[in-house]
């Protein structure tokens, strides 16, 4: 989990996408692009009640909105 570089991406970033593309080629010898990944685990995401938002940025990056509380 990383903090995205600009607050108007969301609350959080996950590069989690790059380390499954390497442990899904390393396993299978599938190769997979984390995009692909990120958009499969996309709806996972949105589905947390307390997410606003899911974007799949970049080559795999997942930036989550969280809701303000209150």
């Amino acid at each position: 989990m990383e903090v995205p570089p600009r607050t108007e991406l969301g609350d959080l970033a996950f590069p989690v996408a790059f380390e499954l593309a390497k442990q899904i080629k390393q396993k299978t010898g599938e190769k997979r692009a984390p995009r692909t990944i990120a958009e499969s685990l996309k709806p996972a995401l949105e589905a947390i009640e307390e997410v606003s938002r899911v974007d799949v940025a970049g080559a795999g990056y997942l930036n989550v909105s969280l809701i303000a509380p209150g």
